[in-house]
């Protein structure tokens, strides 16, 4: 049977025996989701239509106003919501949004 890449880094994690070595796995791990996180930041700009899920209150669409750690994002009714990038994504549909978002 074929193992996967997921179950190969499960084993080789398992056959360690120091702290050292699990802490620069860790950072390792860490830095590349930090990366990771960097890219897809700098994939948008201040005036983009994006979407994420708001729980509860459903899918919101709306424009990035700005952007740092989270991204400032207003949707319709002039809400402002403060999200993390990793839960903001392009709109998969075309969306209309009312005219003072523009």
């Amino acid at each position: 049977m074929k193992t996967t890449l997921i179950q190969e880094i499960t084993e080789k994690i398992n056959q360690i025996q120091s702290d050292e070595e699990y802490t620069a796995i860790y950072n390792a791990l860490k830095a590349k989701r930090e990366y990771m996180m960097q890219i897809k930041t700098l994939s948008f700009a201040i005036g983009d239509q994006v979407m994420f899920d708001a729980g509860r209150k459903g899918i919101i669409y709306g424009i990035v106003t700005n952007i740092k750690k989270n991204f400032k994002i207003k949707s319709e009714g002039n809400v402002s919501w403060n999200v993390h990038p990793s839960f903001v994504k392009k709109p998969d549909k075309e969306v209309k949004l009312i005219p003072a978002f523009k």
